[in-house]
């Protein structure tokens, strides 16, 4: 039993040490974005915006596009990511035509 119990304490610590690192690694990714002259706008703790067009979550490294309303995770290379989702967004308003809508106003 007490085996158990000290595998149980080496497992969460080492678990501690892997997500402090990937905290670590993701904030060296959005230091990196800003060099490149994007800009990144801290909303929470762990939560950014990028460009204004993007949400990035640091605790699971996943994305929520603004723009277009896609969700996933990133895996590595978040520079390379948001180059090729601002594209994607320039494109998708680009092609995006307004409805056209009727608006009738009451008479007097």
């Amino acid at each position: 039993m007490q085996n158990q119990s000290n595998y149980w304490q080496q497992y969460r610590l080492e678990q501690r040490i892997r997500r402090g690192n990937r905290r670590t690694y993701w904030l060296q990714e959005l230091s990196r974005l800003k060099r490149a002259g994007f800009t990144v706008q801290q909303l929470a703790q762990d939560h950014y915006r990028i460009n204004g067009e993007l949400d990035f979550y640091l605790v699971h490294a996943q994305y929520h596009n603004l723009q277009n309303g896609k969700r996933g995770k990133i895996l590595h290379n978040l520079i390379g990511f948001v180059r090729r989702a601002v594209a994607d967004n320039y494109q998708y308003r680009q092609s995006y035509e307004p409805r056209k809508v009727t608006v009738y106003l009451p008479e007097d």
